[in-house]
């Protein structure tokens, strides 16, 4: 309604997923919505169409850090200049209650100038929010990235610290 190029997360399953599904991508929108920072990607409405819930979002339109990489080595000072404003972002995401709980190069996104925006927030966790949508015992996120305390929470909570280990 605001004629400009957003891009539209679909919530797998449609009208098929169960109320657990619903719940979590809901979180996720409302945990990015949360965080109004120019390394995150904003999220702009939520909604349901047709039992089809979405969200929409900035478009973001340059690939992302993993295919970047994969291409090749990136010179010190580029990868420098990408560590410090994901950083910022975390932290920024950190100091208003956020944990992202799933950073890895495919989750930044790089926009038409090369600047990294942190996307999915679908495993995010409000530090201030008591429950969980996650099952006691489940592991989520992926492997090369996963803090020890993630992978077995019998080491800890997870903490800001998970989000820098993963970084």
């Amino acid at each position: 309604s605001l004629n400009r190029l957003v891009a539209v997360k679909l919530l797998l399953f449609g009208r098929f997923a169960g109320e657990a599904f619903i719940r979590r991508f809901r979180a996720e929108a409302g945990a990015a919505a949360a965080l109004q920072h120019p390394h995150i990607v904003a999220v702009h409405e939520v909604g349901e169409q047709e039992g089809q819930h979405f969200f929409s979002m900035d478009l973001v339109e340059g690939g992302n850090l993993a295919d970047l990489v994969r291409e090749h080595p990136l010179p010190p000072r580029r990868a420098a200049a990408l560590v410090r404003d994901i950083a910022g972002a975390v932290h920024y995401a950190h100091s208003r209650g956020v944990l992202h709980r799933d950073l890895k190069p495919s989750n930044v996104l790089l926009d038409a100038d090369g600047r990294p925006r942190i996307t999915d927030f679908g495993l995010a966790k409000r530090v201030e929010d008591p429950g969980d949508l996650t099952l006691p015992g489940q592991r989520l996120g992926s492997p090369g990235y996963l803090p020890p305390e993630q992978a077995d929470p019998a080491r800890g909570p997870f903490t800001a610290a998970g989000d820098v280990y993963s970084l």
